[in-house]
């Protein structure tokens, strides 16, 4: 009998599938339309959550062509079956690897790649953790005779030899089921997302198709820097993923095939690939997906068609030791805009969502889990699977971090068919809305179903509340990243291009992507999701930070910031916390609240705070600053007459003094 350890539940997003520019995917077939349940209240998080070791080859753990039986056979319409994936012992008897997979029992969750074969009609596949109701959550769409890979992370049964359930929905289809890897807590593989999606390779700009014979098999580079990518049709350098890598999270892409096959990936260790990973139509696209286990720092790409270009995405990677662990969650319904206000998106339009949290954002996300899906606030990442819903057209759709850049495709869609994909995907750090979903093309309808998330890091510092106060008036986050702000408005500190003061919230003019706010005497600032920074209001000492003293009635932006997670302000200055632990002031100096050494001498621009380093969050106060360090203690600086700083001395300070 297996035994689980229990962090199964809480929620989270995995997103996947990506694809090129004006390449369209002719896979996919109907969608669920089944309204979703709320999810129940989700526990707290297990400390330490799941940590990812990847196989060292891609292992078949299900094939319904091999065998008949209970658990043979293509699975007909409306009908569940229950297959072995983790523990000891042949998995043969239902067509999969008679030495087992190697996924060892306790393992929480596993990252699969799930095949429909030869499928008799459209329809869709839910994958789940056996004895599980069936979920909302729409796996894999297929389309009538056309064979479609979808790759994600899958939670296990907590107990019982059959441990992942596979539930069928509109044609029979044949299933098959690869192992990529697996989640436990005794796992040392924590997940790093990149800032947003990098090309690793690109055939079309570098090394041409894979076609058959010795052309059909290719190493590609996804880790360390080197010439290689640019070889290949990637980025110049690499994409920041370190050498000692276990494993990469990758969309592959196939481009314009010139006939109807598949793709396989595996490490690159010397031998072929075993695990499918795209299947390919005839002159369409498709993109797919998941985690893969990297060996010199490379994968590598077996095609099994005719000729076909190739584009490899990189998402983020697993190392050892490093990185944020994995929380399974009963899946849950994020966003649905066939429920949602706005309905189809439009093409070249953009909408941020919320994925993380349990602020009002998922009111008009068409979503029944109007309080969220257990996702904390400031999650590293989410496991989602993305649906686009009886697109208008053909079209591509890119996910990324709220205010980031839409640079890899997610999802190619056909007129009239819906697809999925599922993967990991970063989130912005922080606020209301932190993903965003760019629709290219045609209109389209889209759901994103929540699976899992990558915890948020332990020494992750929380930016400034949703809603937050400066002298006379109040400001807040709003929907899809906007800010509304009320009160006082002489110095044109609301934000909406006049002078008039507002007894109700009005939007302040031409802002999006923010994660919080924070107000001054007569100023506001905002942190964009980004990390950088707008700000508005009083400006005589220069504290908007746009490298004047000119009043500001509506948003400038901060001059030179970027890589900020927090922003605070008050009097007349504002500071800026940055990821690696540093800050930044400017505005108004009289005492060296800016910390910069200097004082009298304001500053218009930010400036970086002298000695400071290992800070996870900042606070001001009128004319002094503090920060807290990740070792728990605190470091001040400015104003001291009444000891504010906590030095044990009334001096003022122009860099950080320790509190004693």
């Amino acid at each position: 009998m297996r035994k689980l350890s229990s962090t199964r539940r809480t929620t989270a997003l995995l997103l996947t599938a990506a694809i090129v520019g004006a390449l369209t995917v002719a896979t996919a077939g109907v969608v669920d339309v089944v309204a979703p349940t709320v999810p129940a209240a989700s526990a707290a998080p297990v400390p330490g959550g799941l940590g990812f070791t990847s196989l060292s080859a891609p292992c078949r753990a299900v094939d319904t062509r091999l065998i008949s039986g209970a658990l043979g056979g293509a699975i007909g319409d409306g009908r569940s079956r229950n297959y072995q994936v983790g523990g000891t012992g042949s998995l043969a008897a239902q067509g999969g690897s008679a030495a087992g997979c190697g996924v060892p029992d306790g393992a929480g969750a596993v990252e699969i790649a799930v095949t429909a074969v030869g499928p008799s009609g459209n329809g869709f596949l839910r994958a789940f953790a056996a004895g599980d109701a069936v979920p909302n959550a729409t796996f894999v769409n297929y389309t009538s005779g056309v064979g479609i890979t979808n790759t994600g992370t899958v939670p296990l049964a907590a107990s019982g030899t059959l441990d992942l359930g596979i539930a069928n929905f509109g044609g029979t289809t044949q299933v098959v089921v690869d192992v990529l890897g697996y989640f436990t807590t005794a796992g040392t593989g924590g997940y790093t997302p990149l800032a947003s999606p990098c090309r690793a390779v690109d055939t079309r700009a570098g090394g041409g198709p894979l076609t058959t014979g010795a052309s059909a098999t290719r190493n590609f580079q996804d880790a360390g820097s080197g010439a290689a990518f640019a070889a290949q049709g990637g980025t110049v350098g690499g994409c920041g993923v370190p050498a000692g890598a276990g494993a990469a999270v990758l969309s592959i892409t196939a481009v314009a095939p010139s006939g109807s096959s598949f793709l396989r990936a595996g490490p690159n260790s010397g031998a072929p690939p075993a695990a499918t990973v795209v299947n390919y139509t005839n002159a369409t696209g498709i993109t797919n997906t998941g985690a893969v286990p990297l060996a010199a720092q490379s994968v590598t790409v077996q095609n099994f068609g005719t000729s076909t270009g190739v584009v490899v995405d990189v998402l983020g990677y697993y190392a050892t030791s490093t990185g944020s662990r994995y929380q399974t969650v009963t899946p849950c319904r994020a966003v649905d805009t066939r429920n949602a206000p706005g309905g189809k998106m439009p093409a070249d339009v953009q909408r941020l969502f919320q994925a993380a949290g349990t602020l009002n954002g998922f009111v008009d996300q068409g979503t029944t889990a109007t309080t969220g899906c257990g996702v904390p606030d400031r999650s590293a990442a989410v496991a989602a699977a993305v649906t686009a819903v009886s697109p208008d057209g053909n079209g591509f759709t890119r996910a990324f971090p709220a205010g980031g850049a839409a640079n890899g495709t997610f999802l190619n869609f056909t007129a009239g068919r819906s697809i999925t994909n599922a993967g990991a995907l970063s989130l912005a750090n922080g606020g209301l809305r932190d993903l965003a979903v760019k629709n290219f093309g045609a209109p389209t309808h889209y759901v994103v179903d929540v699976l899992g998330y990558y915890e948020p890091p332990a020494t992750n510092p929380d930016p400034a509340a949703a809603v937050d106060t400066g002298r006379l008036h109040t400001c807040r986050v709003a929907v899809f990243g906007t800010v509304e702000c009320w009160g006082d408005n002489f110095y044109g500190l609301l934000g909406d291009g006049t002078l008039r003061s507002k007894r109700v919230p009005t939007t302040v003019t031409g802002l999006t992507g923010a994660v919080a706010t924070t107000g001054g005497d007569a100023h506001t600032c905002a942190l964009l999701a980004g990390g950088t920074a707008k700000c508005w209001g009083r400006n005589a000492f220069g504290q908007l930070g746009d490298g004047t003293t000119t009043d500001r009635a509506v948003p400038t932006t901060v001059t030179g910031l970027t890589g900020a997670v927090a922003i605070t302000s008050d009097a007349y200055h504002t500071c800026a916390l940055l990821a690696d632990g540093t800050a930044k002031c400017w505005g108004y100096n009289v005492a060296g609240q800016v910390g910069d050494g200097t004082t009298t001498t304001n500053r218009t621009t930010p400036v970086t705070v002298t000695g400071l380093t290992n800070a996870v969050a900042i606070t001001a106060g009128s004319f002094h600053t503090c920060a807290l360090l990740a070792d728990g203690t605190a470091r001040c600086w400015g104003l001291n007459g009444d000891g504010q700083l906590g030095d044990g001395t009334t001096t003022d300070r122009a860099v950080p003094t320790t509190v004693t």
